[in-house]
């Protein structure tokens, strides 16, 4: 099924991030990222719910996935979280 299919990866370009679809299976690790990233943006945001409901004027937010990244697509690169 991979063989097929497709696979949005970002990566840097001069001074910009763009997606670009790469064979599914060559970003199989980029997909494994992308559902870890969802995954923890999923307890953030329950987190933030209970800091919401307290009346705290505060907010959680998750950086940029390519932020102090050693390996991929944005090693060697300066991304702001």
């Amino acid at each position: 099924m991979l063989a097929e299919a497709e696979y949005p990866v970002s990566e840097v370009v001069g001074d910009k991030i763009l997606k670009k679809n790469v064979p599914a299976l060559t970003a199989l690790n980029e997909r494994l990222r992308d559902d870890y990233i969802e995954e923890i943006a999923d307890g953030v945001g329950r987190w933030q719910r209970v800091i919401d409901n307290a009346g705290i004027p505060f907010r959680l937010t998750l950086p940029h996935k390519g932020f102090h990244r050693a390996i991929g697509n944005f090693a060697g690169h300066l991304i702001s979280p």
